[in-house]
């Protein structure tokens, strides 16, 4: 498809026509709306007014729900001969620093299951495998990265098993 001066003078007619959109103009032309745009770009044509901001009204804002019932507060009672508990308990949940100097050293950390957390690291000299540095030391580079084995009764279970 090229565009003649007779197809330009036709753009140029319909372009100046607000109500004529850029889809309705590819089909009359019997081009895609994006070689209308682009030529119509090209001719330094003015830009045609947004449709969907020129039906845009401003919108008040929403008034946020308020609740319709209001529960009371309930009182934990706790059993006679029970003392009372409280019924949350504040939790550390923030993440440990890094190790301070963790390159070329082991980063297993070694803080306990339970009781106040201590934030320390293991430190040994990491696990070498050529050129490149694991993270852990061999002791703890054995038991993170352990090789799964198929116990028998996996093995039996699988199609094609004798």
């Amino acid at each position: 498809m090229s565009w003649t001066p007779e197809r330009i003078d036709q753009l140029k007619a319909l372009w100046a026509n607000p109500a004529n959109s850029g889809s309705t103009i590819a089909s009359i032309l019997r081009v895609s709306k994006n070689a209308v745009l682009g030529k119509a770009h090209r001719l330094g044509l003015p830009s045609r007014p947004s449709p969907i901001k020129a039906d845009a009204q401003p919108r008040a804002p929403i008034p946020m729900r308020q609740p319709k019932v209001t529960l009371p507060l309930m009182a934990m009672e706790s059993a006679p001969g029970v003392a009372p508990t409280t019924p949350f308990r504040m939790v550390d949940v923030s993440f440990p620093p890094p190790p301070p100097s963790s390159r070329h050293r082991c980063c297993w950390p070694l803080w306990p299951d339970k009781g106040p957390t201590t934030h320390q690291y293991c430190d040994a000299p990491v696990l070498m495998r050529g050129e490149a540095a694991s993270s852990y030391c061999p002791d703890h580079y054995a038991r993170a990265y352990t090789r799964w084995v198929p116990s028998a009764a996996v093995l039996q279970q699988r199609p094609g098993a004798a």
